[in-house]
């Protein structure tokens, strides 16, 4: 829209919306011709008018001035700003059948056809994101800043924030076997049981960073914000809790067969007398009764795609130990209560998945 923009004079103000133009004002107009083929039998072109109706907005359908066509497309695309100079786009598309005029019904697109065809204009929104992909550029400045914020953070854990973190700690306190196939990895791995409904497992290993800059790994690539980048389908909620150490995670998951589990668990960090950081992970429903977990379990079944959906538990313990400035390991106790019955196979599966975390950390 800022090329859009060039050579425009500047916008008259609609007073009842303050920055935008009239509604009725058409800024800029194009024609764009596009040909496809479907199954090499059948062609069909469109004639397009597109208008940038406000700066965040663009309309675009058949130009009145075209020839008879087929079928008649339209839709929409709109623009919001986010957070750290980014953008997320929506867009709608219509695709109809023409009016009086139109070709023969031999060239008319059948219901498959039309659906390639609107395929084809919904490609549109991976093209830009493609062309203005910076993924790595955004998540550098985000964790530069959740970096500083961790390393100069002033204030201490809550008394409810410390009685989770000791519960967290205990965690740790199993019988532990180690798991085929990881004996000579880099990160270690090892269970603790595993069954029909519920699976433990425990991950360690070292990663060539600093303490801080690993938490705000954790917290900024299993938060809302990062995994809504990258999957806007995730049925995912972030919810930051103010002048707190904590935040909480809602997400729904697809364990396959067609069943779907919900998971709700509250993080909490502090840091450790030797520089390093730990990390409980509490599931909502050990969490004490009160207006908190009650608004969460409100905002779970709110959210949830279906009333089928379980809502499943999830709690485990990170810690981050310090080696040196620029090195520590990871420890990561991890929980899996599924809800259900899922077979045994699905469990190890599972437990791999969720360990798989700390080699993620290393790669990074």
């Amino acid at each position: 829209l800022s090329r859009a923009y060039q050579g425009q004079p500047p916008p008259a103000r609609d007073p009842d919306s303050p920055g935008l133009p009239p509604p009725t004002r058409e800024l800029v107009t194009r024609s764009v011709k596009q040909g496809m083929g479907i199954g090499g039998k059948k062609k069909f072109s469109h004639d397009f008018e597109v208008t940038a109706v406000s700066p965040t907005s663009v309309r675009f359908r058949r130009h009145p001035d075209a020839a008879p066509a087929s079928h008649d497309a339209s839709g929409t695309l709109t623009m919001v700003g986010a957070e750290h100079n980014t953008t997320r786009l929506s867009m709608a598309a219509q695709m109809a059948a023409a009016g009086e005029g139109a070709p023969a019904a031999a060239n008319v697109p059948t219901a498959k056809e039309a659906h390639v065809l609107l395929d084809d204009l919904l490609l549109l929104l991976p093209a830009l994101f493609a062309m203005f992909e910076r993924s790595a550029a955004v998540d550098e400045a985000v964790l530069g800043q959740l970096t500083e914020r961790f390393q100069t953070a002033s204030t201490e854990p809550s008394a409810d924030e410390a009685a989770l973190l000791d519960k967290a700690r205990a965690y740790n306190d199993k019988v532990w076997k180690r798991l085929k196939g990881s004996v000579r990895d880099p990160v270690e791995k090892w269970r603790a049981s595993v069954g029909e409904k519920s699976a433990w497992g425990k991950a360690v290993g070292s990663v060539d960073a600093a303490a801080a800059r690993v938490l705000a790994y954790l917290w900024y690539f299993e938060s809302y914000e990062r995994k809504n980048q990258k999957n806007a389908n995730l049925i995912r909620l972030g919810i930051e809790i103010p002048n707190s150490h904590s935040m909480f995670q809602l997400i729904e998951v697809n364990i396959g067969a067609g069943q779907k589990r919900f998971y709700a668990c509250k993080w909490t960090w502090s840091l450790e007398p030797d520089g390093g950081f730990f990390v409980a992970v509490t599931s909502v429903q050990d969490l004490p009764e009160g207006e908190e977990k009650a608004a969460i379990l409100d905002t779970v079944e709110k959210t949830k795609s279906s009333d089928a959906v379980i809502l499943s538990q999830s709690r485990g313990l990170y810690r981050i130990s310090r080696l040196a400035k620029n090195v520590c390991r990871v420890s990561l106790v991890a929980q899996g209560v599924i809800g259900g019955w899922v077979p045994d196979q699905a469990m190890k599966f599972l437990i791999r998945k969720v360990l798989g975390i700390v080699d993620d950390m290393r790669d990074k």
